[in-house]
């Protein structure tokens, strides 16, 4: 990830941060240095997307290629999660015309190929566990390991929407004794507890549950950790719902409403109401 990737491990970290360098700066090269991580965990997308458009600008000039790649995938991403799907479009097709010039099994590549299968999940698509194993080779190069454990668990919730129960669960063993002692600040780790507590949800499972919700609730929504994809306050009123907890599921749902319409992320705001 590189000198882009700044750990903050909670909302007050992120502010900390972008409240010391509130504008975009540049390294001893002069090129932009976009703080992803902070305006991720912030929610703060649309700032995200346009930064990381003028860092393009400086990095094509300098005839760098790696981080172009990686920022269009990363605006694909951002503007699919706003619902901006053109744009999104755009952007996930200029990272396209690229691939020719990076490795194949480079962390280059496989940003791109995540972003077109958000893409298809967020249009209503389901990708199969069939059609993500081939991608799990990733999880083993160096260049996008760091990457591996959200691919497991995205191996576990297409298995889990496919309805093969028994095999999500065995999936998602290896993900829980990783995802219990990882800090909430790795990368994807909201994802990561998100998609294991979709896969239990759509196979009306609860095992392994009790210790994603506690790390979901310490790691996650108590330091107010955001994701564009996913909000742990509806990852939790799963949680509750799957216990029985209904009440508090209610109260769950609405807080993530709430913040999905704060922070745009508004086509997020379908599955929370169907899974109401």
């Amino acid at each position: 990830l590189g000198p882009l990737y700044i750990p903050v491990g909670s909302r007050a970290e992120a502010e900390a941060v972008m409240a010391a360098s509130p504008t975009l700066t540049t390294d001893e090269h002069g090129l932009p240095v976009v703080p992803w991580a902070p305006l991720w965990i912030l929610g703060r997308y649309h700032q995200l997307a346009e930064w990381t458009e003028v860092s393009i600008a400086a990095h094509e000039a300098r005839g760098l290629v790696a981080p172009v790649v990686l920022s269009w995938s990363m605006i694909s991403r951002v503007r699919c999660a706003l619902g901006e799907h053109e744009d999104s479009d755009e952007a996930l097709a200029k990272a396209e015309g690229l691939l020719t010039r990076v490795p194949p099994t480079s962390n280059m590549t496989f940003q791109v190929l995540g972003a077109a299968m958000l893409r298809r999940a967020m249009r209503g698509e389901v990708i199969s566990a069939d059609e993500l194993a081939p991608a799990l080779p990733f999880a083993e190069l160096p260049g996008s390991s760091w990457a591996g454990l959200a691919l497991r668990a995205a191996l576990v919730r297409s298995l889990g929407l496919e309805g093969r129960g028994d095999e999500a669960l065995a999936a998602l063993e290896p993900v829980l004794r990783i995802a219990d002692i990882a800090p909430g600040y790795a990368p994807n780790y909201p994802l990561i507890l998100a998609h294991c507590i979709d896969a239990l949800w759509a196979v009306e499972r609860t095992e392994g549950l009790d210790q994603l919700e506690r790390n979901l609730r310490h790691k996650v929504v108590e330091p107010d950790v955001r994701y564009p994809e996913v909000d742990g306050r509806w990852s939790l009123a799963l949680a509750c719902a799957l216990t029985g907890r209904v009440d508090e599921a209610e109260t769950w749902f609405d807080e993530a409403r709430a913040v999905l319409v704060d922070q745009g992320t508004q086509p997020l705001l379908v599955g929370v109401d169907v899974d109401q």
